[in-house]
């Protein structure tokens, strides 16, 4: 600790994030605490330290505490920006859309410990992940379009499950209700012939037929793609555009690619698009999903018809529920006035 007639400066460097710690001989390590002084000046101590045994640093003086450095966020030369200064600026800014949220998060966690509904983690995943199928290789994009995260968009789907749990607890769909749904809809749950393929695409029909080359010499059909596919969202993945179904495609893409056995190569394809080649790396024969195997999505589906939208479940919740909101820049939140 530094006391006496040393004063620190309003701005007092750590050399390093806190202290900065030189290797040295033996066991010892040298820690340098550099002070700048009112005058300008710089003054470097050096402080013999054995750096293994370090569990944190902290640091005071007749004229700073440590206390002063926590209450800081920021210091502008010399001149510091207090954390007080600084949650009140935040919150003046911010501070009623945040609170707001977190009172709408609260009701319904409140309201699901009163029915006894919770939403589990797998079933967030499960949700996310069906997303991000339905989506495909623009998920990224689409999210940085809605400025989300993958985090945000795994909330949004909590607090979705959660209010249709919350707002269909008392609703119950029969096995008879399901088997009419099932018997009037049951073209929905057939899936056509379907098969999976790779492609690249090249903008003239001698750079597809180098690439035919390249690959009948024994390159590697992904490895091609990658190199010269002008399809940049496919190009990164060897071309591998998914599973697709007749009519999905453009015609000349289909007819070749459904014309294809797992594993074989097309000739040369021309589209409006460029010249292609194509290889089907799977299929999947026509498949009709029975009653039992969709029931559930099903009975999920005839539930929504009863289920709340969040903004209504929240107006309903916010509306039989006592909220006292202490600070006055957002007492428009409250329900009641303050006693």
């Amino acid at each position: 600790m530094i006391s006496g007639k040393t004063r620190l400066a309003v701005a007092i460097v750590l050399v390093g994030a806190s202290v900065l710690f030189a290797a040295c001989s033996g066991r010892a390590a040298a820690g340098y605490l550099v002070v700048t002084m009112k005058d300008g000046s710089q003054v470097t101590y050096n402080i013999p330290v054995d750096e293994s045994q370090i569990q944190c640093v902290a640091l005071g003086s007749s004229e700073k505490s440590l206390t002063d450095a926590e209450a800081a966020v920021a210091a502008v030369d010399g001149e510091t920006i207090s954390k007080q200064d600084f949650y009140i600026a935040l919150s003046d800014a911010a501070g009623r859309p945040v609170l707001d949220q977190m009172i709408g998060e609260l009701l319904l966690d409140q309201a699901a410990a009163r029915v006894g509904v919770s939403v589990s983690q797998e079933e967030i995943e499960r949700e996310f992940e069906g997303v991000k199928q339905q989506v495909g290789p623009d998920f990224e994009s689409l999210l940085a379009q809605y400025g989300m995260t993958v985090d945000d968009l795994r909330k949004n789907l909590q607090i979705s499950l959660l209010v249709f749990k919350i707002s269909t607890k008392d609703v119950v769909i029969t096995e008879e209700q399901i088997a009419e749904y099932y018997a009037a809809h049951v073209a929905d749950f057939e899936t056509p012939e379907r098969v999976r393929a790779s492609h690249l695409l090249v903008e003239t029909e001698s750079d597809a037929q180098a690439a035919l080359d390249m690959i009948g010499q024994g390159a590697d059909f992904a490895e091609v793609a990658a190199a010269v596919s002008m399809d940049s969202m496919t190009a990164p993945n060897g071309g591998d555009l998914g599973f697709f179904a007749m009519g999905e495609m453009v015609k000349e893409f289909e007819d070749a690619a459904f014309a294809l056995g797992v594993g074989e190569l097309s000739a040369i394809v021309k589209t409006d698009y460029g010249y292609h080649v194509i290889q089907v790396t799977d299929r999947a024969e026509p498949y009709r999903a029975s009653c039992e195997e969709v029931g559930g999505m099903i009975e999920r589906l005839l539930k929504s018809a009863h289920a709340m939208k969040p903004a209504e479940l929240l107006a309903a919740l916010r509306a039989s529920t006592l909220i006292v909101v202490f600070d006055p820049r957002f007492a428009d939140l409250s329900t009641a006035p303050l006693p």
